[in-house]
């Protein structure tokens, strides 16, 4: 599962008026660490989660976890960075390492079962 956070420049903008990309944070895969998946966890309410405006509401209210937790998959970005990040873009991270941990969890869980 690949991840992707852009940096967006806070004064340059391209011919269109967009914002231009600084940096760009990539990572292949995340190894979701037992503490990452409980943290994740904690900050949703899975049975609550109906559309993604629900993950964007619970990551607007988490604000230190979400950053801990972005800091946690992108080694080295800092928190002047975040700040210039897309909040849909960092929704989007978030909401494809919960689908992931999800998965995770259920997918071990059937391979238990079967045994």
């Amino acid at each position: 599962m690949e991840l992707k956070l852009n940096i967006y420049s806070s004064t340059e903008r391209d011919k269109n008026g967009k914002r231009k990309i600084d940096n760009t944070y990539t990572v292949d895969s995340y190894e979701l660490l037992y503490g990452t998946v409980e943290d994740v966890l904690n900050l949703f309410d899975v049975e609550s989660l109906k559309t993604d405006e629900d993950v964007l509401r619970i990551v607007k209210s988490a604000k230190n976890q979400v950053n801990d937790l972005l800091k946690d998959i992108f080694i080295g970005i800092t928190d002047e960075e975040l700040r210039r990040a897309n909040f849909d873009e960092m929704a989007i991270v978030i909401i494809n390492v919960l689908k992931s941990s999800l998965n995770e969890i259920i997918g071990k869980a059937k391979n238990v079962m079967r045994v």
